[in-house]
């Protein structure tokens, strides 16, 4: 499985799933802390990676722009997941197979 791309450049509003700290595209919004005067949402974000946690004011475009990329993250996951669970059974098909083949499961195995 591919590694989480690093970035160098910081975090702004249209990317707020990068991590200011560790630089991973990890973090959620964890808790919404105030709704300001001007609309704006007062949030808690933090990093799954490094942990860190910064609060920050945000608009709906930005936080809507972070739910996607942590739905895109989400089935980026799920898709690694199907892959490691279809080559986990690809590989107990071809051990049971060499076994049948090398004698090795009997009968009375079952």
């Amino acid at each position: 499985m591919a590694r989480p791309a690093r970035t160098r450049r910081r975090a702004g509003a249209a990317d707020l799933h990068v991590c200011r700290g560790c630089g991973l595209g990890f973090v959620t919004a964890t808790q919404l802390l105030d709704v300001l005067a001007d609309g704006r949402r007062l949030v808690e974000l933090t990093c799954a990676n490094c942990r860190l946690c910064v609060m920050g004011a945000h608009d709906d475009a930005a936080l809507e722009a972070l739910d996607d990329e942590l739905e895109r993250g989400y089935a980026q996951v799920c898709a690694a997941c199907e892959r490691l669970g279809r080559e986990n059974e690809r590989e107990e098909v071809e051990a049971f197979v060499a076994a049948l083949h090398a004698g090795a499961i009997l009968p009375e195995d079952f």
